[in-house]
């Protein structure tokens, strides 16, 4: 009986421990913290991205404690606060405090780092008053501000598995570069894509299909690839990246087969295949395969290709009960590519009392600013002076009213020296010049943000310049 006991309990203990080790073998790493607030005090732990403070509320976070969960022994986290009348504190590790509790001291910023766990990073960003969520910033990056007195309100941290595939990934950001794709099943499925501006994880696209230009605002942010603007017929050029308002989501993460989310208008988009076999121009690839359906047009999808470190490849939309197909294949992809556009600059001849103009090409690279450029070349080569040496274009934009809004800085003003016929073509020339190139009729000028006056002329509140291009004459 004593034999068959001590069999039993040697066979249980021997199960118990092995069942906890198989479950920690197979566990991910991931992280955990907790927040101490004003007023609160010691906040419960929240992991993985989740949010640690308060944010709405107006109150400052004091101290922060980190832990890793299933991490092998000698990995640990380390970070460090920078607290008010402090300054950065020493760095600390596995559950310690950073920061201060019972002081009444705001925590400012944060910086966190792994140590001894290959093939993860750490990201993590900061709720910051007069500022709100900041952007995402990994591995002993600076989250929140120093030097500007703000309180750190709360922080989301989440660790990322290098090995597994991220939106970035598929949907690299390359400034200066032109993609080109081929299309079949319709005249306006070839286009090429140019990178007007971009940021670590912002890119405002223009997309030329021969047709028409359209600009697309697409931006990696919280685990999914969203596109929050489309503009079309939009020729001229302009930083949009901040404009957008609309959540278009082309891709979310985990990108593994079956991830399904649901759009706007109701349709459907999934990931369909994570290893489709796709046939290019620029090669052939095994592609995240992504599907959007709707229920109200059974009989058409649209099929989506992304490639690692390329991004999309190739675009199939099947129309109709016979399932005809449009699709647009990359091409190529054209590095250190610019974007050329012919603008005509607008000049007047006070002594035949005419109009003249210049068509002139200019090449913009990936952020050039446009207000800058065209106020160099409207100066460069001039038959006759609109702008003087020293005037700048403080903004430029078209307004949401359909007005161009042009202000300059003073230097026009002061360095004019014209009479009033030759001051009021040379308004007319900045209307043609500006209108024109934004393709509305309306322009409002002011000057270092005042109405425009000068001791021949004043333009009233809401006063703008009409686009005239009647007897205006080409010089070739």
């Amino acid at each position: 009986m004593r034999r068959i006991l001590v069999y039993i309990l040697t066979t249980f203990m021997m199960f118990a421990f092995f069942v906890p080790t198989s479950n920690l073998a197979n566990s991910e790493v991931s992280v955990s913290y907790q927040a101490h607030v004003q007023n609160i005090g010691w906040q419960s732990f929240v992991g993985e991205g989740e949010t640690a403070g308060t944010t709405g509320q107006s109150l400052r976070m004091e101290a922060l404690k980190l832990n890793l969960d299933n991490a092998p022994g000698e990995a640990s986290i380390k970070y460090e606060a920078h607290v008010q009348n402090v300054g950065w504190q020493s760095v600390v590790s596995n559950g310690q405090e950073a920061g201060t509790t019972g002081q009444s001291l705001r925590m400012e910023a944060v910086k966190i780092t792994l140590e001894n766990l290959p093939g993860y990073s750490v990201e993590y960003r900061a709720h910051v008053q007069n500022i709100g969520w900041m952007p995402w910033v990994k591995d002993g990056e600076i989250a929140g501000t120093t030097g500007q007195s703000l309180r750190l309100e709360a922080v989301e941290i989440r660790l990322v598995n290098e090995a597994t595939p991220r939106i970035e990934d598929y949907f690299p950001i390359r400034e200066n570069t032109k993609s080109v794709y081929e299309g079949q099943g319709n005249e306006f499925a070839s286009y090429d894509v140019f990178i007007d501006y971009a940021t670590p994880t912002k890119v405002q696209q223009r997309i030329n299909n021969g047709g028409t230009e359209i600009v697309d605002v697409i931006e990696v942010v919280d685990h999914k690839l969203v596109k929050t603007l489309s503009k079309a017929e939009t020729y001229y050029r302009e930083n949009m990246l901040n404009k957008g308002n609309q959540e278009d989501v082309l891709l979310m993460e985990p990108l593994k087969t079956g991830t399904t989310w649901t759009l706007s208008d109701a349709r459907v988009r999934s990931i369909t295949n994570v290893a489709a076999a796709v046939t290019t121009p620029y090669g052939n690839f095994q592609a995240l395969e992504v599907t959007t359906t709707s229920a109200d047009q059974p009989n058409q999808k649209q099929l989506d290709y992304y490639v690692k470190d390329l991004g999309l490849v190739k675009s199939v939309s099947k129309i109709g009960e016979n399932g005809e197909e449009i699709t647009s294949s990359l091409k190529s992809i054209e590095e250190g590519a610019v974007m050329t556009q012919s603008i005509s600059f607008f000049y007047p001849n006070i002594n035949d009392e005419k109009i003249y103009y210049q068509v002139k090409k200019i090449d913009f690279h990936t952020n050039d600013i446009t207000r800058v450029t065209l106020a160099a070349v409207y100066k460069q080569d001039a038959p006759f002076t609109v702008f003087s040496p020293n005037t700048k274009i403080n903004s430029l934009y078209l307004n949401q009213d359909g007005m161009v809004y042009i202000d300059l800085s003073n230097d026009y003003l002061t360095e004019m020296n014209a009479g009033s016929e030759l001051e009021a073509m040379r308004l007319q020339c900045i209307a043609n010049t500006f209108g024109n190139y934004y393709g509305v009729e309306r322009v409002l000028l002011t000057i270092d943000n005042q109405l425009y006056e000068s001791g021949h002329m004043a333009l009233g509140q809401g006063e703008y310049l009409t686009v005239d291009l009647n007897g205006t004459v080409l010089i070739n």
